[in-house]
């Protein structure tokens, strides 16, 4: 089989957006949603270091027909070609009512990953892209964050761990990511990050997520940022107790804040010195009561 190299992503750093309007001018074709879904995959592909393997030009403008419900496309590394084989990966899209999945795995064997992109979501913010006016105007609005978030999907979901598996199978610098490191380091990192932030990397994914619902993890937590609470239960979910812990601190932030906010009005030139005199009163009146109970 006749294969040609088609060059990734150049040298210069493009953010996301400029990126994939790049690579969508490039590879122009007809407009369908899945025409416009695969192309930008193909766009994360190439960030992410992979090189499009072309057979005998079959994919070269990405024009795929309404009718073509499953298509597959082949990438590999840099430093996997040689003279006699090429080692790679493999993309196929299938297109559903609404939504695109898109497998990834190594070679042609099984398949290992998977994402489903909406087209409902998705396919209207690409189109958007290319016009780089109608975007900038609208940066500030959601459409701007489903790129990223498009991008998010499937680099995470797709090219960084075929990346991975690729170079651990042929002994290859992978590439840098936080889930590359070994699962006690991952754990030390969470015991230092504050509580919020053990809960949002919970949301990384299903490692992190099972990391971080370690009990011992969250009763750290506690006894580090709510040394006040006190709990005689034996088993107990500190994850909850952090949880009902962090909600109140946050509504007495919130209520400081606004209070704060009152004082400063009510110390503006326009109040009279009638109203500040019953303000002060009814806040005194409340720090006894505070104090009583």
């Amino acid at each position: 089989m006749d294969i040609e190299i088609v060059a990734s992503a150049g040298s210069k750093r493009l953010s996301e957006p400029f990126f994939l309007k790049k690579v969508l001018l490039e590879k122009s074709g007809d407009a369908s949603d899945l025409t416009t879904i695969a192309t930008s995959v193909h766009a994360v592909m190439l960030e992410s270091g992979f090189m499009l393997l072309k057979n005998r030009g079959c994919f070269d403008k990405f024009t795929f027909s309404k009718e073509l419900f499953t298509v597959s496309l082949m990438y590999t590394l840099p430093e996997l070609i040689t003279k006699t084989t090429v080692e790679y990966v493999t993309i196929r899209f299938q297109s559903l009512s609404n939504t695109v999945v898109v497998y990834g795995s190594l070679g042609g064997g099984r398949m290992v990953q998977r994402v489903s992109l909406n087209k409902y979501r998705f396919v209207s913010v690409i189109d958007l892209v290319v016009d780089t006016l109608k975007f900038e105007k609208q940066a500030f609005c959601s459409s701007y964050r489903n790129v990223f978030m498009l991008w998010k999907i499937v680099k995470d979901g797709i090219s960084i761990p075929l990346s991975m598996a690729l170079c651990e199978k042929y002994g290859l610098v992978g590439p840098a990511c936080l889930m590359r490191l070994p699962t006690e380091l991952k754990l030390k990192i969470l015991e230092v990050v504050p509580g919020d932030g053990v809960a949002k990397m919970a949301c990384v994914c299903r490692e992190m997520r099972s990391l971080a619902s370690d009990n011992d993890l969250w009763k750290q937590k506690c006894l580090e940022e709510a040394k006040h609470l006190v709990v005689n239960r034996s088993s107990i979910s500190w994850k909850a107790e952090f949880a009902t812990f962090w909600k109140q601190r946050q509504k007495a932030r919130r209520a400081l804040r606004s209070d704060m906010e009152i004082d400063r009005s009510m110390t503006s030139p326009g109040i009279s010195a009638h109203l500040r005199k019953a303000y002060r009163m009814s806040r005194l009146r409340e720090v006894l009561r505070k104090r009583q109970r």
